[in-house]
């Protein structure tokens, strides 16, 4: 069985000090003051950390980072590296294989093999090995994740919808797997697959960052980035993914709930779609999403004992 942890990736920076003393891009606060960590991390001319996190192999917590640089406590590490708290230590051979090579997102899925580190941005190879813009790191080897994304990563945490544990994937890509997904993807440790019609914008959308939050409405993923739309809903920079978008019938007034509320935005809807249109639901829900209850593709008064079962008792499956 898959399971879902979220990881954050925390960010670094380009700092040379800390609290006024020598730290090379990454520092740690101990309460009352600032230390560098070890030697830090260094390489190629604008090297910098782009992001953080924790991982453990079954030996112990490590802090991982990831960014853009070549050596971590003054040994070869390419764009990744681990701290046990007193050493630096590379993954493998690393990241590599474009020119400008980055990573940009970390997090922890366990994907039935026990946790495992994956790593997004901008490469072609882990370990030395093909993988297009992200890896999978199980503490002794780099894997590919079937065929990969078609343009690089920013953000990944994993996240349960619903509909089983996955790792959700947000950049600049538009396929995955060689598959359509407009910036966002799931991984569900076999296949990759779109989130609906994913995000769009004017010019060069993006999603740079994914978080899990749990809402009265059920888990949900808080999805930010460069974009205007998110699905079929109008979305100014930051959207919601939610599990009952995989089955919202009944919730006629689409804020996430079955309950009375629906009521008179199902009767406008057996009216007719423009009265549905003018009831007062909430974005982010289309007509026979909601109100087609039977599922035969028509609201009607066929549908008013199925939409009284949902409010009693739940819509069956």
């Amino acid at each position: 069985m898959t399971t879902a942890r979220a990881a954050p990736c925390t960010p670094g920076g380009v700092f040379t000090t800390a609290g006024g003393n020598p730290a090379s891009l990454i520092a740690k606060w101990d309460g009352n003051n600032w230390s560098p960590v070890g030697a830090g991390i260094s390489g190629i001319d604008f090297p910098f950390v782009r992001c953080l996190t924790t991982y453990d192999p079954g030996s112990g917590s490590l802090l991982i980072a990831g960014g853009t640089f070549t050596t971590a406590g003054g040994a070869p590490a390419n764009l990744i590296a681990a701290w046990d708290g007193s050493n630096w230590s590379p993954l493998g051979s690393g990241l590599s294989g474009l020119m400008l090579g980055y990573a940009a997102g970390l997090g922890v899925f366990d994907d039935g093999n026990g946790p495992a580190l994956y790593a997004t941005g901008r490469f072609s190879q882990a370990g030395g090995n093909s993988a297009y813009y992200i890896a999978k790191w199980d503490g002794s080897d780099w894997a590919a994740l079937g065929s990969g994304l078609g343009d690089a990563g920013r953000a990944m945490c994993a996240f349960d919808d619903g509909s089983g544990a996955a790792l959700y994937v947000g950049g600049t890509f538009t396929t995955a797997g060689g598959n359509p997904a407009n910036y966002i993807a799931k991984w569900d440790a076999s296949n990759w697959s779109a989130l609906a019609e994913g995000v769009a914008g004017d010019t060069a959308p993006y999603v740079h960052a994914l978080l899990p939050h749990e809402t009265d409405a059920g888990p949900t993923l808080v999805v930010g980035g460069y974009f205007t739309s998110a699905g079929t809903t109008a979305a100014e920079r930051i959207a919601l993914w939610r599990c009952d978008q995989q089955d919202r019938r009944a919730d006629s007034n689409c804020d996430g709930f079955v309950n009375f509320d629906d009521i008179n935005c199902f009767v406008q809807a057996i009216v007719d779609e423009s009265q549905w249109e003018t009831c007062g639901h909430e974005a982010g829900c289309e007509y026979l999403e909601v109100n087609d209850i039977n599922r035969d593709g028509y609201v009607t008064f066929d549908d008013i004992n199925p939409f009284v079962t949902c409010l009693v008792d739940g819509c069956p499956d």
